[in-house]
């Protein structure tokens, strides 16, 4: 048997958003994941851990090249003590802090990793959790956009001051109508023996590249 879809990878928070490319944490996009965190029931003081272990991982990347990343994040020391850049949610592990298989389960359908910060989340795919978070609604009002969208898409981020009311302030940045980043999945089933494909897919323009890779072949006796 084989099946096989794409999602919309900017459906969901870009864990990636609260690092910049210089490894400065970003406090709006820290408060966002605290803000999902909370609404899934889970310790919003993750996300400030999450944050400072990505910051000592950017800075680790830069050291080898880069004096003044070296000095930042404590020399020969703190560059042995930081964690390795995670290049897939499922290597989110690495980052220590509390962060365990179930934990990561519970947060994929809302968050994803990217090879790039500031990725906006898609208001026209994202779930009302996501939606919430990024927007700064309550669960309410984000049910109502969620439900607006399923009969027209919104065209701009202002779009949907019809649904949220005039008296709501919308984030500058952080959201958007569009998206550049695809999640594809194919697998194949042979008896009881199945193989899963991911790839994470960048779009700009006509162009699509392919940006990480991950295979897992398993057993499944369900």
């Amino acid at each position: 048997f084989v099946s096989g879809g794409q999602t919309d990878a900017l459906a969901k928070f870009n864990l990636r958003n609260m690092v910049d490319s210089n490894g400065a944490i970003v406090p709006d996009a820290v408060k966002v994941f605290e803000r999902l965190c909370n609404s899934l029931g889970l310790s919003g003081g993750m996300a400030s851990l999450v944050a400072q272990r990505l910051s000592l991982a950017v800075l680790a990347t830069q050291a080898m090249s880069d004096p003044a990343a070296m000095a930042q994040i404590g020399g020969s020391t703190g560059l042995a003590a930081a964690p390795l850049m995670p290049q897939s949610l499922d290597d989110l592990l690495w980052l220590g802090q509390g962060l365990d298989a179930g934990l990561l389960e519970r947060l994929r359908p809302y968050v994803t990793l990217l090879p790039e910060p500031g990725q906006a989340v898609n208001i026209n795919t994202a779930s009302k959790e996501v939606l919430a978070a990024a927007a700064g609604l309550d669960s309410g009002t984000a049910l109502r956009v969620v439900q607006a969208r399923a009969s027209k898409s919104f065209r701009s981020v202002d779009g949907i001051r019809a649904v949220v009311g005039p008296n709501v302030v919308l984030p500058s940045v952080g959201l958007d109508v569009a998206s550049s980043y695809f999640e594809a999945e194919g697998r194949i089933r042979i008896d009881d023996f199945v193989i899963v494909q991911r790839n994470l897919l960048h779009r700009d323009g006509q162009t699509v590249d392919v940006k990480a890779k991950s295979r897992l072949a398993a057993l499944d006796t369900r």
